[in-house]
């Protein structure tokens, strides 16, 4: 092989080396930027977790006062007091 067609080989070998290189760093930072993405939406579907799960203990807080309140107006009602029992 002559020193040009060496030249040729090496460019060409060289360039196909560059552009492979270009293709996967595109793809390297499209995956990074989906991932930044991922965890932003992670971290929302936390922060809206945390909110519905206060929520849910205020709800079966209440609930239980409710069925405390019922189980004392109940037990009134069978001794022969009527009406509503305010602690």
């Amino acid at each position: 092989m002559t020193d040009q067609k060496k030249k040729r080989v090496f460019s060409a070998v060289l360039s196909g080396l560059i552009m492979l290189l270009v293709v996967i760093v595109s793809i390297i930072c499209y995956q990074l930027v989906g991932i930044l993405e991922r965890r932003k939406q992670i971290q929302i579907l936390n922060e809206e977790i945390a909110v519905i799960t206060e929520e849910i203990e205020d709800v079966k807080d209440e609930i239980e006062s409710w069925g405390c309140d019922w189980r004392k107006e109940l037990a009134l009602r069978e001794q022969g007091i009527f009406g509503n029992v305010d602690e």
